[in-house]
């Protein structure tokens, strides 16, 4: 069924915007919230507490709708599209200076480094053109003797 705000929703019972509120928040009449937080009625559940709807304002009601969405989405249609097309382009030109910064970061980050020097292990203890090294005779002669 249908989903009504609290004035639609007091025109269709016939009682005032004051008595729907009550009835919300005593609990007797179950909303859910739009995503701004305002109450939402569906008109099941005005039929449940307060029995057959008023006619005369359905009607109304429905006219006011149908009336006032076309009407409003032609005047703002122009005006949405000129303000996405802007955002797309403001967001283009964002998204292109960022992409230069990635470019310029990326050529940093290839930069040549300096290589750090072997750490000798067994294999390259000799290096060619040179005498072997001989870590034994750093030893103080004292700790060699028994």
């Amino acid at each position: 069924m249908a989903i009504h705000n609290v004035t639609d929703s007091a025109l269709l019972v016939k009682k005032s915007r004051k008595t729907i509120q009550r009835y919300i928040a005593n609990g007797k009449l179950t909303v859910t919230r739009d995503h701004l937080g305002n109450p939402q009625i569906d008109t099941a559940e005005l039929i449940r507490v307060f029995g057959k709807l008023s006619q005369v304002s359905q009607k109304k009601i429905v006219k006011k709708s149908h009336d006032v969405a076309p009407t409003l989405s032609q005047q703002n249609n122009d005006d949405r599209i000129n303000k996405l097309l802007s955002a797309v382009e403001r967001l283009e030109g964002i998204v292109s200076k960022q992409s230069e910064q990635i470019a310029s970061l990326l050529k940093l980050e290839h930069k040549p480094v300096e290589q750090e020097p072997e750490k000798p292990t067994p294999d390259n203890l000799t290096t060619p053109g040179k005498a072997p090294v001989n870590y034994l005779d750093d030893i103080p002669v004292f700790l060699s003797k028994k």
